[in-house]
């Protein structure tokens, strides 16, 4: 089985500004993991939520034909998109979002089969950071460009790798359905 998927041009220039431009008149939040609690040893960076609106339903719509065409291969039972799409902006550190699963306990999380990170900063504004995938024993960098997307299956095991210089921007969304068996 394959362990992920990259997507070329899933957001264009402007569907990619209009979401950087939520995120500067938004603001952002410290990281708050499943539990409630931001560890900065084990997550860093800034977090803003985008909740189901109307004015979203044009990335929630491209967002659902990306997964459906990434699910042809794994066959999940998948049939929304969490109503929360999380914007996350990483600057340099020791850390991203370590080493991490997004299964979880809770009602929401246990229910998610497909993770989704678009990269939505402008190439040449950060150098470094990106996905790492564990597919076996060694960590598999993914290094997206600005308007890719990597899908993968919420079971695997990933991190958030931090830029070395400046700002790196991605929108992570779940694809989620009745609870794996």
């Amino acid at each position: 089985m394959d362990a992920y998927t990259v997507f070329d041009a899933v957001l264009d220039h402007d569907a990619r500004a209009e979401l950087l431009d939520e995120l500067a008149d938004g603001g952002a939040n410290a990281p708050q993991l499943d539990q409630g609690s931001a560890d900065p040893s084990y997550r860093q960076g800034r977090i803003h939520w985008l909740y189901h609106h109307p004015r979203w339903d044009w990335l929630h719509a491209a967002l659902r034909r990306l997964s459906d065409d990434a699910n042809a291969k794994w066959g999940f039972d998948v049939d929304h998109i969490e109503s929360a799409l999380q914007l996350t902006t990483y600057s340099p550190g020791p850390v991203g979002f370590d080493w991490h699963i997004d299964i979880g306990t809770s009602d929401i999380a246990r229910c998610r089969k497909l993770t989704v990170v678009v990269e939505i900063g402008e190439s040449g504004l950060a150098t470094g950071g990106g996905v790492d995938v564990m597919r076996s024993r060694d960590p598999e960098p993914i290094r997206l460009e600005s308007g890719q997307a990597v899908v993968f299956p919420a079971f695997v095991l990933h991190r958030a790798v931090p830029p070395s210089r400046g700002e790196r921007t991605s929108l992570v969304a779940w694809l989620s359905g009745p609870p794996l068996r």
